[in-house]
């Protein structure tokens, strides 16, 4: 696609332009961000606004974060659990929500007593993978 756009440029077949596509969440009011990209149950819904993309670069769309908006990423996690995990489907709201209060909660706690198959069968649980399990 690369090389068919800039060639046809080249022969000035097509016009080539520069435009900023990436929106910075942390640059905007969550109700700004809620009227360009705004998600219905069933999706993202149309807008009037220019299309770009949501980057989150430092406060991550946690589910249940209020400082943040999280509407976008929270959907397409939810449609991305569902096709990985069918059975659990009707569920996954839930068990991303739970994911995400165990992940934002972890830090926290400073459990050194927490046996590590615990954390391990819990994040099992939750679909995720255990941190041992990661680097194999």
């Amino acid at each position: 696609l690369n090389y068919m756009a800039w060639s046809e440029a080249d022969v000035g077949a097509l016009a080539v332009r520069s435009v900023r596509m990436q929106t910075m969440a942390l640059n905007h009011p969550i109700d700004e961000l809620a009227t360009r990209f705004p998600i219905g149950p069933d999706g993202p819904l149309p807008s009037d606004e220019p299309a770009g993309f949501l980057h989150w670069p430092l406060k991550k769309p946690w589910s249940v974060a209020r400082d943040v908006y999280t509407a976008p990423m929270t959907y397409f996690r939810e449609q991305a659990f569902a096709r990985m995990h069918p059975l659990l489907a009707p569920w996954g709201a839930q068990i991303i929500r739970m994911s995400d209060r165990w992940a934002r909660l972890q830090p926290r706690l400073r459990w050194s007593r927490m046996p590590a198959a615990a954390n391990r069968r819990f994040r099992r649980l939750l679909g995720l993978t255990a941190r041992e399990e990661q680097g194999r």
